[in-house]
């Protein structure tokens, strides 16, 4: 995503880490010192997650996590991490010349936490601990997250997700698993949704995920162990010194968007777009160089004829040239009709509608495709339009006779399609 224009500095960023020294009686005030050049950022610490610790341990521990990562990208001047006014906390990154760079060697900041489907919304789960205080399940009682996977055949893999917990969490996550069996909690980072987990019987100390794909199951258990800190941050904004820009606001996080809690968000900052996928697929390595992304059904594989198969794929970028819509499409469907990859192409279906702003087509067609187990009638629902000097492709097949199983699955899929400012 592009970073945010910056602007001038004002008095108000120079203040914000400076240190002022007021004399009594009529003396006159001390010089304001003039802070160090560098990338400076500001966070808000909330102490409601903080677990079974103390706030004092809880920033110690937080800034060596912060420290480990900022040097890992190997950042080599010592960092100054410091705690000010109203439960903020400073990050002074010496030499450094751009706010952007330095928040993602910061890295993430949202902390895990559980969540009940209470009265229409999603709200902190929360027990009764060891000491008889009533806490909320977090990232402080994270030990670490991890996947197991198999494989069947060739082409699907499965997985499963262990969150595992440690002092206090234990006797949290049994009693709040208890009281949810048989329902579905919400995992979270920070206020945005990540996956929910059916409740089947009480956890111990393990919350376990399964079957889930294999990529699904690598991309939560990094986030997840990203997300246990020991207390939650919120980025208020940065700026870099001497004066070229401006502490930057931060809005508000907002819950994600996310249907019936079942898609998860694929976000590709290269090609400049995001799009929702069903949690419970996964992503594959797209051998085609112009695919950005390919997600695949976990029951779709050419060994098991029973399965569906189902790609979304296709999305691709490419020079659209001098082009408009309309005299690509028709040579997009020259080619389609020509083309011997394309078998027994019919189409079923035209429709000009507005995808991100842009007009677009939405084309559904027929074409036989050859798997092991013989040949496949394929159903086919594509969107395709341009967008300045791109052309965007999002296609989802699946084969006929489970297209009305698939059908809604492809329409959210199609409809979340967004492009990056």
């Amino acid at each position: 995503m592009k970073a945010k224009k910056l602007i001038v500095l004002t008095l108000l960023g120079i203040l914000l880490l400076s240190t002022f020294a007021c004399g009594g009686g009529g003396e006159e005030e001390a010089p304001t010192p003039t802070p160090q050049a560098g990338a400076y950022l500001l966070y808000e610490v909330d102490f409601d997650g903080i677990g079974h610790t103390t706030p004092e341990l809880a920033l110690a521990e937080m800034e060596e996590i912060i420290k480990g990562r900022i040097y890992a990208h190997g950042f080599t001047r010592p960092v100054v991490i410091e705690s000010i006014p109203d439960d903020r906390i400073s990050i002074f990154f010496p030499g450094a010349v751009d706010v952007e760079e330095a928040r993602e060697m910061v890295g993430n900041v949202g902390q895990f936490n559980l969540r009940e489907y209470v009265g229409g919304e999603w709200v902190i789960a929360k027990a009764m601990g060891p000491d008889e205080e009533v806490k909320p399940l977090t990232g402080a009682h994270l030990a670490k997250c991890s996947a197991s996977s198999w494989t069947h055949g060739e082409l699907s893999c499965d997985a499963k997700l262990e969150i595992r917990f440690e002092g206090p969490g234990v006797a949290l996550l049994s009693r709040i698993t208890q009281r949810n069996s048989g329902k579905t909690v919400g995992i979270f980072i920070g206020d945005a949704p990540l996956v929910q987990v059916q409740i089947t019987e009480p956890g111990v100390n393990v919350l376990d995920i399964a079957p889930i794909g294999c990529g699904l199951a690598e991309y939560l258990a990094e986030t997840i162990n990203q997300a246990a800190l020991p207390v939650p941050l919120r980025y208020i904004g940065g700026y870099v010194y001497p004066p070229s820009t401006e502490l930057i606001e931060e809005p508000a996080p907002t819950p994600a968007e996310m249907p019936d809690f079942e898609y998860l968000s694929y976000t590709d900052e290269i090609n400049g777009f995001s799009i929702w996928c069903p949690r419970d697929w996964y992503k594959k390595e797209a051998k085609d160089t112009d695919l950005a992304l390919k997600c695949v059904s976990p029951t779709g594989n050419l060994i098991n004829p029973g399965g569906a198969i189902i790609y979304f794929s296709d999305l691709w970028v490419e020079k659209a040239g001098p082009y408009t819509l309309g005299t690509l499409w028709a040579a997009f469907n020259a080619w389609k009709m020509g083309s011997e990859e394309l078998e027994g192409y019919a189409e079923v279906s035209e429709e000009q509608l507005t995808i991100v702003g842009e007009s677009a087509v939405k084309h559904v067609f027929h074409y036989s495709g050859y798997a092991p187990e013989g040949t496949i009638l394929w159903k086919v629902v594509e969107i395709f339009f341009v967008k300045g000097s791109f052309v965007y492709d999002v296609c989802c097949r699946v084969p006929t006779w489970a297209w009305d199983e698939y059908q809604s699955t492809f329409d959210t899929i199609i409809s979340s399609f967004r492009l990056l400012d």
